[in-house]
């Protein structure tokens, strides 16, 4: 960025120019630039049919040196990047994947590379990338919402509703997501949180959803007790299983897990040395 000073009190004073003389020095100025890009979008059309016609590669090369030839001479290289939409993705990882060069002839600048480079990044749901003449280039980010952590081979990461990965690091401010576990969970996890969250007061004691063989899911809560959800039919599990924590607060048992997998009968788990009690009527006080 230029600065410009004030000048010295002792300096000559200039001749004020006449509006008439501003206007055609700025319509000559229009002129010649806009007359330097019409030569150089033909350049670049011409480059496109002659990559087309397979023309030989010294002459592609010619007419991109051309091509940057006259970039420069209008001046319609990059000097700017107008960033919008970016909350969380790094702006150093974002002009890396732009890969933009010091003064790159903005028209040689692929447009569709460099989006695609940014939708490889984690936080990139989705972008934009445009020109906008003599010196900018736009980029308009949409980034992905976290929704929970996934673990897998020892491994956490933060996820998108949809399971994409956004990122591996950094992870702490993240902790009062769902936790999902297990393979196939990170795709799958969404309609069971979504369920989960219909009832505030089981919520909060949600301790992480297990994903189990790829197929059905186990919900283990803070007191360390699982509950078996079967493979069809989630929605009227999760029903009888806020019908007994509502009646005979559930939950609060000395259990190991409540087996809903059946659709006629709960089975229940109760912890070992209730279980050698009940074995054992003797041993009952």
């Amino acid at each position: 960025m230029r600065w410009f000073g004030k000048k010295a009190k002792t300096a000559r004073p200039r001749k004020a120019a006449t509006l008439a003389s501003r206007l055609r020095r700025l319509r000559r100025r229009g002129v010649r630039r806009g007359a330097i890009i019409l030569a150089a979008l033909a350049v670049v059309t011409a480059l496109g049919w002659a990559v087309a016609s397979d023309l030989p590669s010294r002459t592609v090369l010619a007419a991109e040196n051309t091509i940057a030839r006259i970039m420069v001479t209008a001046r319609l290289t990059v000097h700017e990047i107008e960033l919008t939409g970016r909350r969380e993705a790094e702006q150093g990882d974002i002009v890396a994947a732009l890969h933009l060069r010091a003064d790159e002839a903005i028209l040689n600048v692929d447009l569709g590379a460099a989006r695609e480079r940014l939708e490889s990044l984690g936080w990139i749901a989705e972008a934009e990338v445009s020109r906008k003449l003599p010196s900018t280039i736009l980029v308009r980010l949409t980034e992905r919402e976290p929704f929970a952590l996934w673990q897998r081979g020892g491994r956490i990461a933060l996820i998108d509703r949809s399971g994409e990965i956004i990122a591996e690091d950094h992870l702490g401010r993240f902790t009062s997501l769902p936790l999902v576990v297990g393979e196939g969970g990170a795709e799958t996890a969404a309609k069971l949180i979504d369920l989960i969250r219909t009832t505030p007061d089981l919520e909060v004691r949600v301790a992480s959803l297990i994903r189990v063989s790829k197929r059905r899911w186990n919900v283990r809560f803070d007191n360390g007790v699982d509950l078996y959800l079967p493979e069809v039919g989630q929605v009227e599990a999760w029903r009888r299983l806020v019908a007994l924590q509502r009646d005979d607060e559930i939950l609060s048992r000395n259990l190991t897990h409540i087996d809903l997998r059946a659709a006629d009968r709960a089975v229940i788990g109760v912890a070992p040395e209730i279980a050698a009690r009940l074995r054992d009527p003797g041993e009952r006080t």
